[in-house]
This record gives C-alpha cells, structure tokens and sequence, in this order.
C-alpha cells in the first residue's frame, strides 16, 4: 500500500532527433548548412530569368543529367528575383548550387557555389553535371541507388511555378521552409 514514483524513459532516435542535431551543430546566419551525406538535395539548380526558354531548357538539360548520374537534385524554376532564390537556397542549406543564366550561358558557363564555405567558381555549361557528380561524390551514392537501378532517379525533386512535386519523400522541403519563413 505505498505510493511510488514512477520513473519512465525514451532511448528511441528517430529522424526527426537526428536532424534537430544536426540543423543545431551545422547552421550559420543564413540557415542550415547540410552536411553532404545526409543532406535531402546536394545539388540546387537555380534558374535565372526561367522565362526565357534557352536557360530553361539548359537548365532543365542539367537537372536530368544529374538525376541520371544518381544526385539528389533540386530545380528552382520559380519566377522569382534571383535574391529571393539565393537566399531560400541558403536557408534550406542545399551543399552545392548551381546558377544558371543568360549571361553566363552566353559564354557557356553557369556558376558553382558552395553552400558551407561560400566559394563559387564558374563552371563549363556542357561539363556541370559530370563535375558536380564528382563533387558530390561515391560515398554519398552509397546510401541510395544509382539511376537506373530503382529508387534513386525517383528521389529527386523538382519545384515547378511556385508549387513543389515529390515522388519518394514524405515532406516537401523547399514548401515547409518557405511557409516558415512567410510566417
């Protein structure tokens, strides 16, 4: 007939644990700063001036080639300001974006930007996706499937006029942020 306390306990990590620590241990000012393995998307490709077809269509050329060659890849063919999809992709904390412009593609180039150190250096238009696979590397590949053997051309993302579609992930990234951000 005593009263005592209980004393209860949870040791479960679940995912949402593990990227809590890591969005704590890998952000700056900007916002998050994913680490390239466990990052949602390694490659962001932004579209400058996605009105005008030829940027869109190399854009779009890119986006392909890297799904084939197996990296997680995200398009922002949104018509926004280019400020405005620098600093979602900041804040998202995509490792590596990819511009793509009229300018820079008027001398066959677009520009790669590392989201962790800020360094950025032109790259050949025709070249980027053989690069950024390389990049982004074969340790990161082990955790999925290359392309065409199953899940890993479906993983990928694309964000079409403003609205997000994704095929095998159970949240849309770039929508959460940007709700939490409107807020």
């Amino acid at each position: 007939g005593h009263k005592k306390p209980i004393v209860m306990g949870s040791y479960g990590i679940g995912i949402e644990r593990c990227m809590a620590v890591i969005v704590e241990r890998c952000h700056d000012a900007a916002g998050i700063v994913w680490p390239m393995r466990v990052a949602p998307f390694e490659v962001i490709v932004s579209v400058l001036n996605p009105k005008q077809g030829d940027t869109l269509e190399a854009a779009g050329n890119l986006y392909d080639a890297l799904q084939k060659a197996g990296v997680e890849v995200l398009l922002d063919d949104r018509d926004e300001r280019p400020g405005v999809k620098f600093k979602d992709a900041e804040l998202i904390g995509i490792p590596l974006r990819v511009t793509v412009g009229p300018k820079g593609l008027e001398q066959g180039k677009v520009e790669l930007k590392a989201r962790s150190s800020g360094a950025s250096q032109e790259l050949d238009a025709i070249k980027a996706a053989e690069h950024l696979a390389e990049l982004v590397g074969a340790d990161t590949r082990l955790r999925r499937p290359v392309a065409g053997a199953g899940a890993g051309v479906e993983t990928a993302q694309r964000v079409e006029h403003g609205s997000a579609r994704r095929a095998a992930r159970p949240e849309t990234v770039v929508v959460l942020v940007r709700q939490k951000r409107l807020d």
